[in-house]
């Protein structure tokens, strides 16, 4: 279970827990190891794993898909968060886009409602305002119709709606959201 914020360091030279922690990313990322572009800096090394891994997940997915047969939602949901959190927002709508898919071939409404709040947000990061709030509407009325107001889906839907009228400065209609996840 790799966890990026556990391997936050100092890009001091000679520290020991920077030796630490990139030797054992390095040892994380072994297997995704580039013998043709060895160097010497450890820290390109661990990039340079990291960017092949990244360049393996499509066909992660693929084999995914062949070894569990069924839904492929949550790992291209999961593709999509990882551009998501990276900025780049327009990769990031195309995947969950296809999770959306995935999801309306399921029928699972919850994993609809998250691919619309992603969807919403995407669009809104990209500054599509009008995009965003009508997505993000869907996802909340999805989420209250199968599960229901008290269900985290919905609070999510309602909390990218305060976000969405927070950045654009309608703070009425902030209060107006907050209160109904507060009620």
């Amino acid at each position: 279970d790799f966890n990026g914020k556990d391997y936050q360091i100092l890009l001091e030279s000679g520290t020991q827990k920077k030796d630490e922690s990139i030797a054992e990313l390095l040892d994380i990322f072994a297997q995704y190891a580039d013998t043709q572009s060895k160097s010497l800096n450890k820290i390109y090394n661990v990039v340079k794993l990291m960017q092949n891994w990244m360049r393996s997940l499509p066909e992660y997915t693929k084999k995914y898909k062949r070894d569990n047969p069924g839904s492929l939602t949550d790992p291209v949901l999961n593709l999509g968060m990882l551009h998501y959190r990276t900025g780049e927002y327009k990769t990031a709508l195309e995947y969950f886009y296809k999770a959306l898919t995935y999801a309306k071939e399921d029928q699972n409404f919850q994993k609809i409602s998250a691919c619309l709040n992603n969807v919403g947000l995407c669009h809104m990061m990209n500054g599509d305002y009008a995009s965003a709030i009508s997505v993000l509407e869907q996802a909340k009325d999805l989420a209250a119709t199968y599960s229901g107001a008290n269900s985290v889906i919905y609070a999510m839907a309602l909390q990218n709606m305060t976000v969405y009228y927070g950045n654009l400065y309608e703070y009425d209609k902030c209060i107006d959201i907050t209160m109904q996840v507060a009620m």
